[in-house]
């Protein structure tokens, strides 16, 4: 890589998370692939794991930006509303349009939190929220269907600020899809690690 021709923060990313060399790599070429529905694998699974740096949508703007590198809000609630509705829809480059056009991208630090439920309303979600919950809690709600997002501070899952998406709690440990990291998407996490690092936490129902 010249490294002189990519954007500092796309930099640091690919330092944080090595799996995404090829995106990088394309990231300067004119070709950039486009927005493309979801797959059949992809349809099939009741919770999908979407990556915003996916090379059908992560070169695509989002603010002054694009969805590779500070997308993992609209891409989180993509994955919340396609699960919980089935809306194909309900994909990355759709939500980080809404969000852009309805002035939830905030200049420098990514989505508002408040996007975070205010945009599941229009899908049908309902969305409830909370500054923490007991493992428990988080537990039952899962249990009944419901999905859960996290805003993440500094930590296993970001330097600055991130959103993960919960779906799964079994053997006392949380299941999640973080938008950024395959790798942080197949390992279990315990509560106490996942609590110490979150500022905030919606909970999703239809």
């Amino acid at each position: 890589l010249h490294t002189e021709n990519y954007p500092d923060i796309l930099l640091e990313d690919l330092k944080r998370n090595p799996e995404m060399l090829e995106f990088v790599e394309g990231y300067n070429d004119v070709h950039k692939k486009s927005s493309e529905g979801l797959t059949f694998e992809e349809q099939k699974k009741k919770v999908p794991l979407f990556i915003q740096w996916d090379k059908r949508w992560g070169y695509e703007p989002y603010g002054t930006s694009d969805i590779g590198i500070s997308g993992c809000g609209p891409t989180c609630m993509a994955m919340v509303i396609y699960s919980l509705t089935r809306n194909t829809e309900a994909i990355p480059p759709v939500l980080a349009q809404k969000s852009m056009n309805e002035g939830y991208y905030v200049d420098g630090i990514g989505t508002s939190w408040k996007f975070m439920r205010e945009a599941a309303l229009d899908y049908g979600v309902i969305a409830s929220q909370f500054d923490m919950l007991g493992e428990q809690e988080m537990a039952d709600r899962l249990k009944d269907g419901n999905l859960i997002i996290c805003a993440m501070g500094p930590g296993d899952f970001t330097n600055s600020g991130h959103f993960i998406v919960i779906y799964d709690y079994s053997r006392k440990k949380f299941s999640v899809n973080d938008p950024f990291s395959y790798t942080n998407s197949s390992k279990k996490w315990e509560y106490t690690t996942l609590i110490s690092q979150c500022q905030q936490i919606w909970v999703y129902a239809v």
